[in-house]
């Protein structure tokens, strides 16, 4: 599990059945707590352990991880427990008081559902609930008020509106490609592929960020044309941000 703290929160954890991340956005901290005990909770309500002793030394869920000196490189251990206390001794009493007390809430439907958005018929759908005042949670998307889950589909609307333009307009991997080559002065060639040196690194960086967040191919998409693996190409999108931001360049929408 690891947090990207915003005036939002995403988690990311990890399913048993799937090496891939699921995000989550999280409106407050009042929801981010109920999640981590669910969560954390959930071998208890599936009948693999009998109490909260047993779930403890449970291997497979991080809840033992954050009572014991264990660590593991899918769980942000320090990240998780500060949000119950400054000092590792207290945070860890009060997350286990925490967890405790939600162990006779059960199955929580506010807390599950499996794909707001599949459910609801499609982004136009949901936002028509979401102006009618409904309370809108998704396991798998969007945990918050009605409001919270408007503005972040408002705002996710109009970043596809904006990729299907620029689409529209011609926008390619192949431009792409080398429209990032002549801000850095290097070869187009030297972005696909695997070369390290500093520049060729932040042009490759900055190319997976605008070919996903801007034009929105899918990480497979660009992992094949690339010839990286997706997980390469995560990454590489991940510092991209930054790099624009370093180099002071923004999509060249026009």
């Amino acid at each position: 599990m690891f947090f990207n703290e915003t005036a939002t929160t995403e988690i990311y954890t990890l399913s048993l059945h799937d090496a891939l991340p699921i995000s989550i956005l999280c409106d407050k901290e009042s929801y981010l707590l109920q999640l981590i005990r669910y969560i954390h909770l959930n071998p208890l309500r599936a009948g693999l352990v009998k109490d909260i002793g047993e779930l403890n030394s449970f291997p497979w869920c991080g809840h033992s991880i954050l009572v014991s000196k264990q660590s593991a490189s899918w769980l942000d251990k320090k990240a998780t427990l500060s949000h119950f206390g400054s000092t590792l001794h207290r945070a860890r009493k009060k997350y286990i008081e925490f967890v405790i007390k939600g162990i006779p809430q059960g199955q929580r439907s506010d807390l599950t559902g499996g794909g707001l958005i599949r459910s609801a018929g499609g982004w136009h759908n949901l936002l028509e609930l979401s102006k009618h005042g409904e309370r809108m949670w998704g396991d798998e998307r969007i945990l918050g008020d009605s409001e919270f889950v408007r503005n972040v589909l408002l705002e996710a609307e109009d970043k596809l509106t904006k990729k299907e333009q620029h689409k529209q307009s011609g926008w390619s991997l192949e431009l792409l490609l080398e429209t990032v080559s002549e801000i850095f002065h290097i070869d187009s060639s030297s972005i696909q592929g695997k070369r390290r040196d500093a520049t060729t690194s932040k042009a490759r960086s900055l190319f997976c960020y605008w070919a996903t967040n801007d034009l929105g191919f899918s990480l497979a998409a660009v992992a094949e044309f690339l010839q990286l693996s997706r997980s390469a190409v995560f990454q590489a999108k991940s510092n991209g941000e930054q790099v624009s931001r370093e180099e002071r360049v923004i999509f060249p929408a026009e």
